[in-house]
């Protein structure tokens, strides 16, 4: 029976994969079921310790407390004025709007918003692309693309999970595999723009998005603590997930956003799959069903191709699932013991899973490029819209095995 365990421990973590995709439930919860089944009766674990060891208790905490600050961000407002004021950028100059677009949701998803400011990104660039008259595909996929880049900060939820999942493999620096995403982002903002001849397009005759309003006091006084959180983590050092939450806090205090809507808003569906996923996953690796994944895959790729097929497995497997909450938690753990057994560079190999996992996102079957299929203006065709995004998606997957069997990565991380 023991020479079964790790079988078993893999096999229940496709079955909770595969039942969650199927009758459409929250996969996360459909893992808790299995990791109570498998971790107790099967690996023998203690019932407590399934729960305790297994839940990110840190990752769950930073994320509620960025996303709470930036929910009040998005209620009262504030982001929106920043994207408003980022396009006025140009000044008419509309061949730069793509490139706007990119870097400004880089930026802002990067500082804390994450993936899920996406629902309030994309419906602002279809509008800008209406407005002025810009290829809508063009305009969408430079700004998932953005999202994606700052996405993987180690400051929003994705990049979060990323950074703990990699530490816990043995990366004991993240921003090398974070700056592998951006060159990917970089490199496919570049292609989209050039094959959907964004050089074309014309400049406007006056700048078409008019007066914008100041900010006001509760929007400011939010900017301020944005501003201050920031500062506090990255050169302070403070811990993020402690000031951020005190600092949605004290703006929920403040009046600066309704309490209810504010918390209403959390992504608590993304939180229990995180958390669910990781508990399997806790188990399944107790049972040695990651070792045992890794041994088999050791045995069919070479230190040269790891990456590249890393990078198309996140990707296949991001296609039908979360990126965050499954694909990312299933294979950085593998990432160790194959980096381990090949020689090669574990923080490469963790590049290459996170860049395939998340370069998908922006297929109609994915968070981002569902998000991107709900946003659409009436006047776009939704099923042509549909096809070009899954296109988009599986040459996203591919460049990213590209870099990875370029050895690009591996130059990056060091």
């Amino acid at each position: 029976m023991e020479a079964f365990v790790p079988i078993i421990c893999l096999v229940s973590l496709v079955l909770a994969i595969v039942i969650g995709v199927v009758r459409k439930v929250n996969v996360g919860l459909v893992a808790v079921i299995f990791a109570f089944a498998v971790g107790y009766f099967i690996v023998e674990i203690p019932q407590k310790d399934i729960y305790v060891k297994g839940w990110p208790t840190q990752v769950f905490f930073m994320s509620i407390a960025v996303m709470m600050l930036f929910g009040v961000a998005q209620l009262n407002g504030t982001m929106k004025k920043l994207v408003q004021y980022m396009v006025a950028f140009t000044k008419g100059n509309d061949k730069l709007l793509p490139f706007v677009m990119f870097v400004g949701s880089t930026v802002l998803c990067a500082l804390g918003a994450g993936v899920p400011f996406c629902g309030a990104l994309l419906p602002i660039a279809f509008a800008i692309a209406v407005e002025r008259k810009i290829d809508p595909l063009l305009m969408c996929l430079c700004t998932a693309n953005g999202v994606m880049a700052g996405g993987l900060s180690p400051l929003a939820i994705h990049g979060a999970t990323a950074a703990s999942l990699g530490e816990q493999v043995g990366v004991e620096n993240y921003l090398p595999v974070w700056l592998c995403v951006i060159v990917t982002m970089i490199m496919n903002t570049i292609i989209v723009y050039i094959v959907q001849k964004g050089y074309k397009i014309p400049n406007a005759e006056h700048d078409k998005a008019g007066a914008i309003e100041k900010l006001d006091k509760k929007q400011m006084l939010t900017l301020a603590v944005i501003l201050a959180v920031v500062i506090l983590a990255l050169v302070l050092r403070y811990d993020i997930g402690l000031i951020a939450f005190c600092g949605g806090a004290l703006l929920i205090l403040l009046g600066c956003a309704d309490e209810k809507e504010v918390i209403k808003g959390l992504p608590w569906p993304i939180m229990l799959l995180i958390g669910g996923v990781s508990i399997l996953i806790t188990v399944v690796t107790a049972g040695g069903g990651i070792t045992y994944l890794a041994d088999l895959l050791s045995n069919s790729i070479t230190d040269v191709t790891a990456t590249g097929i890393m990078a198309i497995l996140g990707g296949l497997m991001s296609s039908v699932s979360s990126s965050v909450g499954v694909v990312m938690p299933t294979l950085i753990p593998i990432a160790g013991e194959l980096g381990n057994s090949l020689g090669i560079s574990i923080s490469a190999l963790v590049a290459g899973i996170v860049v395939g996992a998340n370069s998908v996102v922006v297929s109609p079957l994915s968070t981002v490029g569902g998000i991107s299929m709900a946003s659409l203006p009436e006047s776009i065709d939704k099923n042509d819209f549909f096809k070009k995004l899954l296109f988009a998606a599986v040459l996203y997957t591919l460049s990213g095995a590209l870099l990875g069997f370029l050895g690009v990565y591996g130059w990056i991380v060091g």
